[in-house]
């Protein structure tokens, strides 16, 4: 098996200007421990050199959080890497933000006045199990890998992602959604077929989303009253955020959401899977020298077919 380590990740950067803005606690890292039962804990490194934060964040968007959360899952998931989660997940959270009890750290730190002395209070309530979050992950990126293949499908026409939906991997298994169509080996017979069904493939896909909760908060700083849905961590932002991508009718989000497919937005790279930001209209694979390459033999294939057409 391929080795790696978490300083060999690229999980993609937090950018980009959005109107939803996120309060998030930081901390200046993270470690895995075994608690008194025998299960793997995530915790924040606090030291008297070391003091957590508590920020308005201006550049951090949900999509950008979305898109870096599934790229973590693209990488833990593949079965030819070996890794260690809880190493992959400290360094998911040393890059990005505090992932859990995000509302109740928030209410404490806020009126903690020494934070020295309240150290293990601070740090047991954002400590988080291992397993709890790598569950999480997988739940989302399982999703999003379908709803990739079944968007690439029925508005693309490109059968790709669906034919390769369903495989084995390290932390689970993708989803057998497209294996009915599994026999069909032309692609225009195969991207009918899903188009025939995408109904019932459509409903699949919503019953895999979470409830939202949604609720109205005063603003001390503001006196304002705003809408606010109601998230206390990093897998409750990413799939608000995922849902308002894949609804057709819904209030805009993010600046850079008004169109999926405008620039700025995000692509699943054709050759690599990375999800990547688009960089134009038309582009389908990410800036990797290797996917490059896959980019102009395909490109090469398409201009052979056409002149063997003509």
């Amino acid at each position: 098996m391929k080795q790696i380590n978490a300083q060999q990740i690229s999980f993609g950067e937090i950018g980009g200007a959005g109107e939803i803005v996120y309060r998030v606690p930081r901390f200046i890292g993270y470690f895995e421990e075994t608690d008194h039962q025998g299960k793997l804990v995530v915790k924040p490194m606090i030291d008297p050199f070391g003091k957590p934060t508590l920020d308005y964040d201006y550049k951090l968007t949900g999509q950008d959080l979305l898109y870096s959360i599934c790229n973590l899952y693209r990488i833990m998931n593949n079965s030819d890497v070996s890794m260690n989660n809880g190493d992959a997940v400290c360094y998911w959270c040393n890059r990005n933000i505090q992932p859990y009890n995000i509302k109740s750290l928030t209410e404490y730190m806020d009126n903690c006045d020494d934070w020295i002395l309240n150290y293990e209070i601070i740090q047991n309530q954002a400590a988080f199990y291992t397993d709890e979050f790598v569950r999480e992950l997988c739940n989302l990126g399982q999703t999003m890998e379908y709803y990739m293949a079944l968007r690439d499908a029925f508005y693309e026409g490109n059968p790709k992602n669906a034919r390769e939906l369903y495989y084995e991997g390290r932390l689970c298994d993708g989803y057998p959604f497209f294996e009915r169509f599994s026999r069909i080996e032309d692609d225009t017979k195969y991207i009918q077929a899903i188009r025939n069904d995408y109904r019932e493939l459509a409903q699949i896909l919503i019953g895999l989303f979470p409830e939202f909760k949604v609720g109205l908060q005063f603003e001390n700083k503001t006196d304002k009253i705003g809408m606010y849905a109601d998230i206390d961590s990093v897998f409750d932002i990413c799939w608000y955020t995922f849902s308002r991508l894949v609804a057709d009718i819904a209030p805009p989000l993010d600046e850079d959401l008004d169109s999926l497919y405008s620039n700025g937005s995000y692509i699943c790279c054709l050759n690599c899977g990375r999800y990547v930001k688009r960089k134009g209209p038309r582009q389908k694979y990410c800036s990797d020298p290797e996917c490059q390459a896959a980019r102009n033999r395909q490109k090469y294939k398409n201009f052979y077919k056409r002149n063997k057409q003509k």
